[in-house]
C-alpha cells in the first residue's frame, strides 16, 4: 500500500510540474507550418466578417516550405466597425504563445511581403497580460519597428523582449509584470504609431515562417563553413600532437 501511495506522490508530482511548466515559453519554441496548419494564429476573432481574410498555410513552387501568409486590403470591410482588423496587417495567437516569457529575450522570423500601394512595412510585437476580473488589461509594443520592405523576398526579423525596448499602451503593469504571464502575442505593421491598435491601413501580402522564441543562452547553429573550418584546424593540431609524440619517442 505505502510503494503505491509513493507511486502516485511521484505521479501526481511530475503531472504537476508538467502543468506547471507548459505555461512557460521555452527557447527554441519555433511555428514553421510544416504540419500544414495556421498554428493557431488568427485575425479578429470579434467582429462578424472576420473569416474574409484568415490567415492561411501556404507553400512555395516546389513544395520545399510552407509558412503562413497574411493579407490585409488597405480598406474597411465593414464601415461600421472602426476597428476593421482586414484593412490593418494584425494578426495574433491566444494559444501556444501564451504564458511565462521571463527566460525569453527576443522572437525571431522569417517574413517576406509584397504590396501595390507601400515600399515597407514597419513591423511591431505587441504582447498583452492575461485578462483579469476586475483588473484592467496591459499592453505593450515593439517602441521601434523593424521594417521589411515588400520586395517578395525573404528577410530575417528581430524583436526584442528587452522592457526598454518595449512601450506601454494601456494598464498599469510594468513590462515584466507583462511578460511574467502573456495571454496575446501579436504581429502588426505601424509606421508611426506605437498603441498597435488603430494601425495603418495598407494594402500588402505578408509571409511568415519560422517564428522562434529566443533566450540568451539559445545556442546559434554554426554554418558548415564554419564547422568545416574547425575540424581541418582540429585535425592539424591532432596531426602536430603525434608528430611532436613520435619526435619525442625516437629520441
Amino acid at each position: 500500500m505505502k510503494k503505491n501511495y509513493n507511486l502516485f506522490m511521484v505521479f501526481l508530482f511530475a503531472s504537476c510540474l508538467q502543468m506547471a511548466s507548459a505555461s512557460v515559453i521555452q527557447p527554441g519554441m519555433m511555428d514553421d507550418f510544416e504540419d500544414g496548419t495556421t498554428a493557431s494564429w488568427i485575425k479578429g476573432i470579434e467582429l462578424t466578417k472576420a473569416k474574409i481574410l484568415p490567415p492561411r498555410n501556404v507553400a512555395n513552387a516546389d513544395e520545399s516550405n510552407r509558412f503562413l501568409e497574411v493579407k490585409s486590403t488597405g480598406s474597411s470591410t465593414n464601415d461600421n466597425v472602426a476597428r476593421d482588423p482586414h484593412s490593418r496587417m494584425v494578426f495574433f495567437n491566444e494559444s501556444q504563445w501564451t504564458g511565462d516569457y521571463s527566460g525569453i529575450t527576443s522572437i525571431t522570423a522569417m517574413m517576406k511581403a509584397t504590396s501595390s500601394t507601400e515600399d515597407n512595412l514597419f513591423m511591431r510585437l505587441a504582447l498583452y497580460d492575461e485578462k483579469i476580473t476586475g483588473e484592467s488589461q496591459s499592453r505593450y509594443v515593439s517602441a521601434a519597428p523593424e521594417i521589411l520592405k515588400t520586395d517578395g523576398e525573404w528577410h530575417s526579423m528581430f524583436f526584442s523582449l528587452n522592457p526598454s525596448d518595449l512601450v506601454r499602451f494601456r494598464g498599469e503593469k510594468t513590462a515584466e509584470q507583462v511578460l511574467s504571464n502573456v495571454g496575446h502575442l501579436r504581429f502588426l505593421s505601424s509606421k508611426d504609431n506605437a498603441a498597435a491598435w488603430q494601425v495603418d491601413k495598407i494594402e500588402a501580402t505578408l509571409g511568415i515562417d519560422n517564428i522562434t522564441a529566443v533566450s540568451a543562452l539559445t545556442a546559434v547553429p554554426l554554418p558548415g563553413a564554419v564547422w568545416f573550418m574547425i575540424s581541418a584546424m582540429t585535425g592539424l593540431m591532432g596531426i602536430k600532437v603525434r608528430q611532436k609524440f613520435c619526435n619525442n619517442k625516437t629520441q
